[in-house]
């Protein structure tokens, strides 16, 4: 008896589970006895065909998406230079404390160093921080502040929303399509072994040895992938390998910038002690040389013999 037919999984691409399909197809077809088991598998290769195109539109959106972020952080470097040079021309007590503010106490370079990262988390303040400001081309460039930064923030929204149509897509449609597969392939494993067991009336003689492995591509990794498909798999793996790294670094550039601030909030906060401490210092120091004088001042003089 032949050895059922193998698995196909959800994490197959669609090329993998169509050259899987489609050697059963043919060789239905082109047995009279197997004619009849056919439209089935023609029907899912006809499915398989509509479900590639709906998640190749689906992955090209995010693509596409991805690809604006870059040029959305342009208008955020762009806001955050101009912003910086009006600024910084502002040396009065107010225009300083509000370029502290604004840049939470950090270079520029610092804040502008992530894609549409903490710098976006910063930016998303500016427009609350300038209102009050009497500059008018400081109050301009927090109405430009909230446009770009409401934009980004919408771009991530959206990223965010065909990542999740794509993922329920893969765990919908295409787990239910591959179910579907597999239900169909195992009804008709099942159909060609009765046959080859007992063969139909208009089958003289017995079927020939190994008869229901003929409709099945086998081989010794229990998968059917072309060199193309194999390049394929390759490449989905490297870009997944990307993404994890990429988000690793931003976890990593997150903690190490987490650390940098704790440790500039702790020597701020040691400077501050000390600078209250020198204060107390010179303070006591000036009281002490006053009690000395009235000290002096208070002496007797000695009585002359």
């Amino acid at each position: 008896m032949a050895a059922a037919p193998r698995t196909i999984t959800a994490s197959e691409s669609f090329d993998t589970a169509e050259g899987f399909l489609e050697h059963l197809d043919v060789n239905l077809h082109a047995c009279d006895l197997t004619q009849s088991l056919a439209p089935p598998v023609d029907q899912l290769l006809t499915d398989l065909a509509h479900h590639r195109t709906t998640r190749a539109k689906l992955a090209r959106i995010v693509v596409a998406l991805k690809a604006r972020k870059i040029f959305r952080d342009d208008d955020l470097n762009r806001v955050l230079d101009a912003t910086k040079v009006t600024l910084s021309a502002d040396t009065s007590d107010a225009g300083v404390a509000l370029y502290k503010d604004v840049f939470e106490n950090k270079r520029p370079v610092e804040t502008r160093k992530y894609v549409l990262g903490p710098q976006l988390t910063t930016m998303t303040f500016w427009p609350g921080k300038m209102a009050a400001s009497p500059r008018p081309e400081v109050k301009d460039l927090g109405v430009q502040a909230k446009q770009v930064t409401d934009a980004a923030t919408a771009l991530l929204n959206d990223i965010g929303a065909a990542e999740t149509a794509l993922s329920q897509f893969d765990t919908g449609p295409r787990v239910a399509f591959i179910d579907a597969c597999n239900a169909a392939v195992k009804l008709i494993f099942g159909q060609l072994s009765e046959m080859e067991h007992a063969p139909p009336a208009a089958q003289k003689g017995p079927l020939p040895d190994g008869f229901v492995d003929r409709f099945f591509l086998r081989d010794s990794s229990g998968k059917a992938r072309t060199i193309k498909e194999q390049e394929e798999a390759v490449g989905q793996t490297k870009a997944k390998l990307l993404r994890q790294e990429g988000q690793l670094k931003e976890l990593r550039d997150k903690q190490a910038s987490d650390q940098e601030e704790k440790l500039d909030k702790e020597l701020k906060e040691k400077k501050d002690q000390m600078n209250a401490a020198q204060a107390d210092l010179d303070k006591n120091t000036r009281e002490v040389a006053r009690l000395k004088a009235e000290l002096e001042k208070a002496k007797v003089p000695p009585d002359e013999e």
